[in-house]
């Protein structure tokens, strides 16, 4: 089950989201791949993964076919449900989790996976998020705009 979360480009999620307008919320939609929304998830130009690096060794090839997966994961082509919890622009991410600043043994094994899978480190614990903030800010909204309907 992969959680709808928008695409980067706010057309793309505006696109998908209005063939969406119907749904309820929440709505759980199962299978995704070779039905309707495929296409709609895998529009030409919309991306959904947030940050991927690589290692500069890493070929043009290698990375292409990556970010292929990583793009059919984290925009629910790859899972066996879609869980669509509203609109992309009114998701919020709920600040990170204190052990990852707290705990030196398990920030050293986040951070060893976090390489493996995208060649840079965490951040400094200072520069770790301690209130809610939105998954997709494509613009300010105003907090009337930003309530679930």
């Amino acid at each position: 089950m992969t959680p709808y979360i928008g695409s980067n480009e706010e057309s793309c999620s505006s696109a998908i989201e209005g063939a969406l307008h119907d749904w309820p919320v929440p709505a759980l939609a199962t299978p995704v791949r070779n039905t309707t929304l495929q296409p709609r998830l895998q529009a030409f130009g919309c991306t959904f993964f947030t940050e991927f690096h690589f290692a500069p060794q890493v070929t043009e090839s290698v990375k292409k076919v990556a970010l292929k997966a990583w793009d059919e994961e984290t925009s629910g082509v790859a899972g066996d449900a879609l869980l669509y919890l509203g609109p992309a622009a009114r998701l919020t991410m709920a600040s990170d989790i204190p052990d990852l600043y707290l705990d030196s043994a398990f920030r050293s094994e986040i951070n060893r996976r976090r390489i493996v899978v995208s060649g840079h480190p965490l951040g400094a614990p200072g520069d770790f998020q301690t209130a809610q903030r939105p998954l997709r800010p494509y613009r300010n909204l105003s907090p009337s705009q930003n309530t679930q309907k």
